[in-house]
């Protein structure tokens, strides 16, 4: 497992080098946000490139000639690289992390929040106002849906869970009624 986190972090880093000496950092997320919806949304591709049964120099000419209209020239090279090194596998990750260190190196904290319904662009925003004065960062909100909830919402922040839900107002009404039965 450590070797596996070791070999996500330093191809990561090694892809954000290169833009960062380039000062290309912004065009890097702008691929890798389109290559993350291309993993999440396209099984098969990375069945595709994961494939030890298809030729290395197939998948290098599908690469740069159909993900070519997509992507610049590093991140095609740079998923050459992968299919020859077979870490095709870990690229979702691989992604992931290098999205996580533009957002660091760009000062932007990633911010969930949980609703039993999609939220308007309105409500979003003023979430975020919110919390990039609270926390002095740049906010990037991502807005999932939580069939469990009943209303309200449950913000996440790293590790830390604000809980605004209709579940948990009511258990703290009812420790306060309990509290205040226990003092009279």
């Amino acid at each position: 497992m450590f070797l596996l986190k070791k070999t996500i972090q330093n191809y990561s880093f090694a892809l954000f080098e290169i833009y960062l000496e380039a000062k290309k950092t912004k065009k890097l997320n702008q691929n890798l946000i389109v290559l993350n919806k291309l993993l999440n949304k396209n099984n098969e591709l990375v069945l595709f490139l994961n494939s030890r049964y298809i030729d290395f120099e197939i998948k290098t000419e599908f690469i740069f000639k159909q993900l070519g209209l997509y992507f610049d020239f590093y991140v095609l090279n740079f998923l050459a690289l992968l299919v020859s090194k077979n870490k095709a596998p870990y690229l979702a990750k691989i992604v992931q992390k290098t999205i996580l260190l533009i957002q660091e190196k760009n000062h932007i904290q990633n911010i969930y929040v949980y609703s039993s319904i999609l939220l308007s662009k309105k409500q979003l925003n003023t979430i975020a106002k919110k919390f990039s004065k609270k926390l002095n960062l740049k906010i990037n909100i991502i807005n999932k849906i939580d069939l469990n909830l009943l209303g309200g919402l449950k913000i996440k922040i790293n590790d830390y869970v604000y809980d605004y839900s209709i579940k948990e107002q009511i258990l703290n009404l009812k420790t306060k009624l309990l509290n205040l039965k226990l003092i009279n």
